[in-house]
C-alpha cells in the first residue's frame, strides 16, 4: 500500500493539537489513523507503536505545563 506523506503530517499535527487523539495514537495507532480517514503503511503503523512516548510525555513537566 502506498501512502500519501500528507497523511503522516496530518496525523502528527492532530496528535500535537488534540490531547485525546495523542492518547489514542499511543494506545492504538491503527484506530487513530482510521479516525482521521488516512492511510499509512504497516511499517508506519509499527513505527508509531514502537515509539517510546515516555520522554514526550515528560517534556511538558520541564516547562511546567502540558504541551500536548
Amino acid at each position: 500500500m502506498k501512502t500519501n506523506p500528507a497523511n503522516l503530517h496530518q496525523i502528527i499535527e492532530r496528535a500535537i493539537s488534540d490531547p485525546a487523539f495523542y492518547d489514542l495514537i499511543k494506545k492504538d495507532p491503527a484506530a487513530a489513523v482510521i479516525k482521521l480517514n488516512c492511510s499509512l503503511t504497516e511499517e508506519q503503523i509499527k513505527a508509531l507503536k514502537a515509539i517510546d512516548y515516555g520522554p514526550l510525555d515528560a517534556l511538558p513537566a520541564a516547562f511546567g505545563e502540558r504541551l500536548i
